[in-house]
């Protein structure tokens, strides 16, 4: 019987190669999901906080809509504590958090981790057979609309 020293790591390479990928896509799809799911459950948090901004209190509509955004967008950043200085850094800007009247009439709060494919937590790569890990759109955006 002929000595096989190393076959067995040759037979595992391209194993390796498979169980990493999975193992990779599991976790940065589950980041990215994550990241989705904490956003638009901030965006409702700021939804509700626009709720209880009472417009007769204010004499014009811009002062009701700038007390708006500051209720909405203080909330939105108050249920993102949890998550890194990061990513609060991203999405504490002008575009991260936008409020905007609806054609019905309503508020609609967005929170969006602007240009994510170009700076995202775990980056991507790509792998042989597999491609590119994770694929993933280019902004990761929650919303959240109060009707009237």
């Amino acid at each position: 019987m002929r000595r096989q020293r190393g076959a067995l790591a040759l037979e595992f390479a391209p194993l390796f190669v498979v169980f990493f990928g999975v193992f990779y896509a599991i976790v940065s799809y589950s980041l990215a999901i994550l990241l989705q799911q904490a956003f638009t459950q901030a965006a409702a948090e700021g939804a509700r906080a626009v709720v209880k901004v009472d417009p007769v209190a204010f004499k014009t509509d811009s002062a009701y809509l700038a007390a708006v955004r500051q209720a909405a967008r203080a909330r939105a950043l108050d249920s993102l504590s949890w998550t890194s200085a990061t990513v609060r850094a991203r999405v504490d800007t002008a575009a991260g958090i936008a409020v905007a009247r609806t054609a019905q009439g309503g508020i609609s709060v967005t929170v969006k981790y602007a240009d994510y494919a170009s700076s995202p937590i775990i980056p991507a790569i790509d792998l042989p057979g597999l491609g590119k890990v994770p694929a993933l759109p280019t902004d990761l955006l929650g919303r959240a609309v109060i009707q009237p």
